[in-house]
């Protein structure tokens, strides 16, 4: 009878070693694309290629960048919701048509550099994060910059209002409202696509981190180097809570950890390859990326006024107009969360 006891507690206990040892979470990531440059082939693909060996979890991702896996930035959400995808580097801007929260944490003239950029992730994440439970059965795990949006243009400029009647490239809504209010003409073109359309002067100028221009190579087609920080680039890294509840308490920690240790390197890291990419785009010693000598135009203090003047009195209420039609509540949350932006003079 004591065999019998301790063959079958043998048993149960092999069968749970064997549990614990080998139910494996597979986990399919999608990345940005490898054609936004540093952060996605220094930072992002060397973080999921070690997540599971750097933190032990029981765990096996498969890491492609956006341009693998053959559909739209603009499908991220809906993919994670019917479960294509277990965890996306989510493009804030391309996917705010079905949740504009995204947007309103980046709007054109919001962030005007880093530190307040930090202050308003911090005091709306978990605004994102509650809204992407709720609609689309996924989690944030993390927000970060790819760093200062600027302007690179193929016409001489010296200030923002220099680019009426100008068509220039934007990414996503709310650089159009800033764009029509200088009475330039915004233009929608995958960010691929932007280099040639530089090239024939379907453009005239474009918007992109420094470091992404620098790496895709637009300053080849350009001639003056605009750096007045009109977004961030805000992104994150998202993963469905189905995923994301096959791991216990205490996994989940580990990983949301290791999630938040990556945001902090890139936060630091968009720092300093923006200082290195400016200066490279400008003829100044360069030690990261290609060097070229576009004329550097010194944002003044009335382009910057002007900026945030134009976020809080057209692109905000644009923008909490579509919000508030698709989320309830979306620009009192918005309003409440961060107040200090409304506050400034």
């Amino acid at each position: 009878m004591i065999t019998r006891v301790l063959v079958a507690a043998l048993i149960v206990t092999i069968s749970a070693w064997a549990w614990v040892r080998f139910d494996i979470v597979s986990i399919e990531v999608v990345g940005q694309p490898a054609s936004t440059g540093f952060i996605q082939s220094n930072l992002e693909r060397p973080f999921f290629e070690g997540l599971a060996s750097n933190t032990g979890l029981p765990i096996r991702i498969r890491y492609r960048s956006l341009e693998m896996v053959g559909y739209k930035d603009t499908y991220q959400l809906s993919m994670l919701k019917d479960g294509s995808i277990d965890l996306v580097s989510l493009r804030f801007i391309q996917n705010s048509s079905v949740m504009p929260e995204l947007m309103g944490v980046d709007l054109a003239g919001l962030n005007i550099n880093f530190e307040t950029g930090r202050s308003v992730v911090r005091a709306y994440s978990d605004v994102i994060d509650q809204r992407l439970q709720s609609e689309f059965g996924a989690k944030l795990l993390s927000i970060w910059p790819f760093g200062p949006q600027v302007m690179f243009c193929r016409k001489p400029i010296s200030s923002l209002r220099d680019i009426e009647g100008f068509k220039v490239r934007i990414a996503g809504p709310s650089l159009e409202s800033l764009v029509t209010s200088l009475n330039a003409i915004p233009v929608s073109i995958a960010y691929d696509d932007v280099l040639e359309a530089l090239r024939i002067g379907l453009i005239d100028c474009a918007v992109t981190s420094s470091a992404s221009a620098n790496f895709s190579g637009w300053p080849k087609y350009t001639t003056h180097f605009y750096p007045i920080t009109l977004t961030l680039g805000l992104n994150g890294h998202v993963i469905r809570l189905a995923t994301w509840n096959r791991l216990s308490p205490g996994q989940q920690k580990i990983l949301l950890r290791a999630f938040e240790q990556n945001a902090e390197a890139i936060w630091s890291y968009a720092e300093t390859i923006h200082s290195a990419s400016a200066a490279c785009n400008t003829g100044a010693e360069c030690n990261l990326g290609v060097s070229y000598k576009l004329t550097n135009v010194v944002p003044s203090m009335d382009d910057i006024q002007f900026l945030q003047e134009t976020m809080k009195h057209k692109g905000f209420e644009k923008w909490s107009s579509e919000c508030d039609q698709i989320s309830e509540n979306c620009s009192r949350t918005f309003r409440e969360r961060l107040p200090f932006v409304f506050s400034k003079k």
